[in-house]
């Protein structure tokens, strides 16, 4: 798919979600008014929130109107040169816009070079591309935005010492074999609610109803008044987290390795920021300018599942334990949990018990089981969906804590789109101040981001105790 074709298609999808939302806005407006009745608490969230996203979406489409008319001019004029060289004896030509940086041309144009030289060196041209690239690549750097608190690596200036760039020095038949840094990807948080942050707040705030009106019949009978109770609020506030990792090389390397280092560069740093990011979300308390984590929560159930002999089935055992606390969203949510999250670790556990007649209680859903309690459509999976669990999705997350209690791992059970997430899209940077007088280039990537686990704190359930000791007995 060339960048015209990949702009229309994301214009056609942002035109359906703009037309989606306000469909859903007036459908929210009518049925309050065929009712004759004002529109509830909810439905006015609901289509404040719908009217904030068709803002977004509306702001979105200016910009791919914009871009898809830039790269409509740009074909034209390819086409007529094409058709002009083809009448001066040149031929035919297929026209087509490749991407501005590929693996196939990253001596020719590399991403780094070009924020070096547009940000130091006034480069026009590198500029050109660098603005062309965002507008291409805008959809896949939301898919991959993610954060981290302190991440990537700062060498010595004036050289490249071992242990940091050095090692991506190889001779040129060894370019394609370095080793990438085994990292884990953002499982725990993509499966949260995403927004995208707005710009220019310092922090971010959520109403909550702490006590609502009640009706009721008349206090004695015909023409005496009805019930009343004030609706009493809160709100829930989180700071912003400002997310972010470096990497300092020299001018040399840049410049004259024969290896694709933007690739190299960039690759290791995205992967930490999503490493980041998911720590941050599964685990930290919210002090000291870290988010508040699913697992700090306030007002979440912690359930112990107290066991010497643990197992997945049998009476008071972990498949017990799951509708345990299913059942207490049901109570405190009124509504259904969607969402299991635990490690690879203990879902491997489970994967391999067996029920009374020697059968896996976890069945391959491409063997199209029946009278089972639990499915997948991958057993073996280190990171991502694995299966279902009594209706829910379970994921398994290779950051999730397994020192809880001193040497637990711990299963969350939630609903997915009542935790917050705001991230912004992670900006990238050059600069050679203060090291120019060592040759040397910093490069940086930060972003920002707000977490708001506790909307519904009560709905979410953390299992723990004895009988998820870490690690498991298989």
């Amino acid at each position: 798919m060339n960048p015209l074709e990949m702009v229309r298609a994301r214009l056609a999808e942002v035109r359906k979600e703009f037309d989606d939302a306000k469909t859903k806005r007036n459908a929210l407006v009518d049925t309050a008014l065929a009712e004759k009745r004002a529109m509830s608490d909810a439905e006015n969230a609901e289509y404040k929130k719908l009217s904030d996203k068709r803002s977004g979406l509306k702001s979105e489409i200016k910009v791919l109107e914009e871009r898809e008319a830039e790269l409509v001019e740009e074909a034209n004029r390819a086409s007529q040169s094409a058709e002009s060289r083809r009448q001066n004896g040149g031929g035919g030509a297929k026209v087509t816009e490749p991407a501005v940086y590929r693996a196939d041309n990253q001596h020719e144009v590399s991403f780094f070079k070009d924020l070096f030289k547009a940000s130091t060196r006034g480069d026009s041209a590198a500029m050109d591309r660098l603005v062309r690239n965002t507008a291409i690549e805008a959809d896949l750097a939301r898919e991959k935005r993610a954060g981290g608190d302190t991440v990537g690596t700062v060498s010595t200036p004036g050289g490249i010492p071992s242990g940091n760039a050095g090692p991506f020095a190889p001779p040129q038949w060894l370019v394609d074999q370095y080793v990438k840094l085994a990292r884990p990807g953002r499982v725990g948080v993509d499966t949260f609610d995403k927004m995208p942050l707005p710009s220019g707040v310092s922090s971010i705030n959520l109403p909550k109803v702490t006590a609502g009106t009640i009706t009721g019949l008349p206090s004695a009978g015909e023409l005496t008044p009805l019930p009343e109770q004030d609706i009493q609020t809160t709100s829930l506030t989180t700071g912003i987290t400002t997310i972010g990792g470096k990497q300092l090389i020299s001018l040399q390397l840049l410049e004259q390795s024969a290896i694709p280092f933007d690739k190299v560069i960039l690759e290791d740093l995205a992967l930490a920021y999503a490493a980041n990011i998911d720590v941050e979300g599964l685990t930290q308390n919210g002090q000291n300018g870290h988010l508040r984590s699913l697992g700090a929560a306030v007002g979440m159930v912690t359930q112990t599942y107290t066991d010497a002999s643990p197992d997945f089935v049998g009476p008071g055992k972990l498949y017990t334990q799951i509708m345990r606390a299913s059942a207490t969203i049901h109570t405190n949510r009124f509504l259904s949990p969607d969402t299991i999250l635990m490690t690879p670790t203990r879902w491997s556990w489970i994967a391999s018990r067996f029920d009374s007649q020697n059968r896996p209680v976890i069945l391959p859903q491409a063997n199209n089981p029946f009278n089972t309690v639990s499915t997948s459509p991958d057993l073996n999976s280190p990171q991502g969906a694995v299966g279902n669990i009594a209706g829910m999705d379970v994921f398994v997350d290779p950051q999730l804590p397994t020192n809880i209690n001193g040497n637990q791992d711990p299963i969350y059970l939630y609903r997915r789109n009542d935790i917050k997430l705001w991230e912004s899209n992670p900006s990238t940077e050059t600069f050679t101040a203060t090291y120019a007088d060592s040759g040397g280039v910093l490069y940086r990537m930060m972003g920002y981001a707000a977490m708001i686990p506790d909307r519904y704190g009560s709905s979410i359930v953390q299992i723990s105790g004895s009988g998820l000791a870490y690690p498991p007995t298989f």
